[in-house]
Formats: C-alpha cells, structure tokens, sequence
C-alpha cells in the first residue's frame, strides 16, 4: 500500500515554485496585465482547499498528488481570461481542476483501488475522523474517474443542479451516476469488510 501524507510544507514549495513560474511569465511578457497574478492569487487563496480536495481524491501517492495539483493550478492560471462570470468562480474551479485530474487518470491508465492515506493536512477533525476519511479514499478509488467526480462533489453538499453544471452533464444523468455509485460503494464496502 502507498501512504499519500499530505504535508503544508510541501504544498507551500509547490505554490512557491508555481509563483516564481507565473513570475517569470509575467516577466517575459506571456501574460500582458500585471493583474493577472493578482487575481490568481486571489482565486488561490479562495479556492485551494477546493482543488487540493478534488487533486487528493484522484492521487494514490504524494507525487501524484503534487503533480495533479501542479498541473491543475497552471489549468487554472491559462483560464483565467476564458472564465466568463456565466457561473459561480466555485463552479468554474471546480470544473478545471476535475476537468485536469480525469483527463490525467485517463492517459495514465493507472486505476488502483489499494490506496491508504493520511488526510489530516486535508480535513479537521470536525468533518470526520482520519480512519472513516482513509475508507472513503479507498472506496472512492475503486470507482471510475467521472463518477468519483459527481461523488466527491456532492460529498463537499454541492446539489445536483450545481454538480450537473460542472460536469457539463444533464441533472438527471448525474441523479442516475449517483444513484448507481452509492450502490457499488455499498457492495465494495461489504465485500472488503469496511
């Protein structure tokens, strides 16, 4: 089993190095308004609980944890300009960063469903002990890019019409996908005893 431990540490490198990164485009001339970096670092602050959630759910170990999350910032980053305001920033965040980690879980056809984590950086002890958040993780695994998308997304209480607009989905397709999911997160959680 591979043990993905979240540290602040290690995510505070990777928005450092992810910040001289953007710098360095704004110094070369790649991006023209200087506001840019403003207002991702707004969007950052604002939303990277949501992405570091979305990138944890699709990781099985730490660098695959950072490199989902690395490259769902920089998805982040290049659309800034193409967010048109014809949704909540939420919806739109959420979006990119799932819209980044299936498209990553589909060319790398690593689908594992034997992943044990640490989730404390992720969750306070409020939402849920570390044990019943290991076994959801490991449950969320055993499921299919685009249904562990709808799952997570209604399991952070977002309602189906919310979840529909992000998948890009009708809300009756995601009712169905949900439906079915928590059928097969039933069986899979009586067949390994969890």
């Amino acid at each position: 089993m591979t043990t993905l431990s979240l540290s602040l540490n290690t995510s505070s490198f990777l928005l450092n190095r992810f910040l001289l990164f953007c710098q360095t485009l704004l110094t070369h001339g790649i991006r023209s308004e200087e506001s840019d970096e403003a207002i991702f670092m707004q969007i950052y602050n604002r939303y990277s609980r949501i992405v570091d959630k979305v990138c944890f759910t699709f990781a099985s170990d730490n660098d695959d944890y950072n490199d989902l999350r690395q490259d769902a910032w920089l998805n982040i980053w290049r659309g800034i300009d193409s967010f048109r305001g014809e949704s909540k920033q939420s919806t739109w965040i959420y979006r990119v960063a799932i819209n980044s980690c299936v498209s990553t879980a589909r060319s790398s056809k690593k689908h594992k469903c034997n992943v044990h984590i640490d989730a404390a950086d992720l969750y306070t002890a409020e939402t849920a002990d570390s044990d019943s958040i290991e076994r959801l993780h490991y449950l969320l695994s055993c499921l299919n890019p685009v249904d562990r998308s709808i799952t997570l997304l209604r399991l952070e209480d977002l309602d189906y019409e919310e979840i529909a607009k992000i998948m890009g989905m009708p809300r009756n397709t995601i009712a169905t996908r949900l439906r079915r999911t928590r059928i097969k997160l039933t069986e899979l959680s009586k067949r390994n005893d969890i």
